[in-house]
C-alpha cells in the first residue's frame, strides 16, 4: 500500500500557525490594547446605534432553514485525546476587525447600566474547557480605529466574530433525497471576509460532492460501505462513536470538542501566506490500519478550497479523495461588524452564567450588526443596525 502525497492536506506550517490563531484568538494568551495616543476623528465622532432597522438577511434566512438541523457547526474548537486537552468557543477569530475590551461597552450598556440583551449576545463569547468561562468585550470596529467610539477603550488587535458550517441538500435549486431523505451533498461555510471599507462582508463557500469525484475519487480493497451515487457529508464526517476514538461510525456526527469521534479535532480561523482563511481537520486511528482523516481548508479572499480526505476500514479497504476547487464567494451581507449564530449546543442557556444562550433544541439564533460611516461637518459618523431572527431548520 502506498500512501498519496497530501497535497491538498493542510501542512505542519500551516497547522502551526492556524494551532495559533486559535490559541490567540481564544483569549489563552494575552490580547494587548492599544491605550496609547490621541482619541482620533472617529473615536469623538457620534456612534449611533439602531437595532430596529432592517437589513438584507432573506438569503441567509433561507440558508439555515434548509440546512441539517443535526449540523450546525457554530463552535471554534480544538481536542486532542492523545494530549487530553478540550477547549472550544462559539466565535472564531479575525485580525482583519479591532474590537473593544470593555466589557460593559457602551454598545449593548445603556445609560442606566441595564443591558440590551440582543446587543450583549453579539459581544458575547461562550467558551468552554481549559478552565476558561464565558465573557463579554464590546463593540467590533474597522482595522483602522484606534479607539471604540461608544465609551474611549482600548481596541483588541482583533475580534471575535462568529462562522458556522451547515450542510445542506439543495444545490443550484436542485434538492437532492435519497429514499426519500434528504441527501447532505454540500459543504457550506458562512464567515466573514474583509472588503475593501475596511469592514467585513459576509460571505457563502460551497464544497461539493460532486467536487470530490471530480477530483479522482479512489478505492480499494472492496470498497462498499457508499457509493458515490448515494454519498453525503455524514458518511464522511461520521468517524466513531461519539465520545470515543473507536472509528467505528455510529451515524451520527458530534458538534462539541466533549463529543468528538476524532483522536484529534480542529474548527478554526487561521492566517497564512494567502490570506485568512478557515480549517476544519479530524483525524482518528492509525494510518496503515483503520483510519480517518477529513481536512477542509477555506480561503476567505479567493473562495479556494483544499481537500484531503481518507477512509480506511483495514489497510487495503479504503476510499480517498484530495484537490481544490476555487468558487467565487458568494456575498450574503455587506459590511458586517457583528456576527452571532447560537444554538443550544453551542451557547446552551445557563441562568448564572450563560443568561443569554439558547435553551431549545432544533433552534437557531442568529444576531447580525452592519455598519457604514460617512462625513458630516468635518466629522466621522458612524451608524449601526443590528437584527435577530431565529430559525428552525426543516432538515
Amino acid at each position: 500500500m502506498t500512501r498519496r502525497d497530501n497535497e491538498a492536506g493542510f501542512t505542519l506550517l500551516e497547522m502551526t500557525v492556524s494551532l495559533s490563531v486559535f490559541i490567540i484568538g481564544m483569549g489563552i494568551l494575552l490580547v494587548t490594547f492599544d491605550r496609547g495616543g490621541h482619541f482620533t476623528t472617529q473615536a469623538n465622532a457620534l456612534a449611533r446605534a439602531d437595532s430596529s432597522a432592517q437589513r438584507s438577511t432573506n438569503k441567509l434566512m433561507d440558508l439555515f432553514s434548509e440546512a441539517s438541523r443535526e449540523n450546525i457547526d457554530t463552535m471554534a474548537r480544538y481536542r486532542s485525546a492523545v494530549a487530553a486537552v478540550s477547549f472550544s468557543t462559539d466565535r472564531f477569530w479575525t485580525n482583519s476587525m479591532r474590537q473593544c475590551g470593555s466589557a460593559n461597552c457602551g454598545f449593548h450598556t445603556r445609560n442606566d447600566l441595564s443591558v440590551d440583551a440582543m446587543k450583549y449576545s453579539c459581544a458575547h463569547e461562550y467558551r468552554r474547557g481549559l478552565g476558561t468561562v464565558p465573557s463579554a468585550m464590546g463593540k467590533v470596529w474597522s482595522a483602522n480605529a484606534a479607539r471604540c467610539a461608544f465609551d474611549g477603550s482600548g481596541l483588541a488587535s482583533g475580534a471575535n466574530m462568529d462562522g458556522v458550517r451547515l450542510l445542506v441538500a439543495r444545490s443550484d435549486g436542485a434538492f437532492r433525497t435519497n429514499q426519500g431523505r434528504p441527501l447532505f451533498r454540500n459543504m457550506v461555510f458562512v464567515f466573514p471576509k474583509r472588503n475593501d471599507k475596511g469592514l467585513m462582508d459576509l460571505a457563502r463557500y460551497e464544497l461539493r460532492i460532486e467536487d470530490l469525484i471530480a477530483a479522482g475519487v479512489s478505492t480499494g480493497g472492496g470498497w462498499d460501505r457508499w457509493t458515490n451515487a448515494d454519498l453525503d457529508w455524514f458518511d464522511l464526517l461520521d468517524f466513531g462513536t461519539d465520545g470515543t476514538i473507536d472509528a467505528v461510525p455510529d451515524g451520527s456526527v458530534p458538534l462539541t470538542a466533549e463529543n468528538s469521534d476524532g483522536a484529534e479535532e480542529m474548527f478554526s480561523t487561521m492566517t497564512t501566506n494567502d490570506g485568512p482563511g478557515v480549517i476544519y481537520n479530524k483525524v482518528v486511528g492509525v494510518w496503515g490500519a483503520t483510519y480517518r482523516k477529513v481536512t477542509v481548508t477555506v480561503r476567505l479572499d479567493t473562495g479556494r478550497i483544499d481537500f484531503d480526505i481518507e477512509h480506511y476500514d483495514t489497510s487495503f479497504k479504503f476510499w480517498s479523495v484530495s484537490g481544490q476547487i476555487t468558487r467565487a464567494p458568494e456575498v450574503l451581507v455587506n459590511d458586517v461588524t457583528e456576527f452571532a449564530v447560537s444554538t443550544a449546543v453551542s451557547n446552551p442557556l445557563d441562568p448564572v452564567t450563560n443568561p443569554t444562550g439558547v435553551a431549545q433544541d432544533g433552534i437557531v439564533r442568529v444576531h447580525i450588526g452592519t455598519s457604514r460611516n460617512y462625513r458630516r461637518d468635518g466629522n466621522e459618523l458612524w451608524e449601526h443596525h443590528v437584527d435577530t431572527f431565529t430559525v428552525r431548520p426543516r432538515n
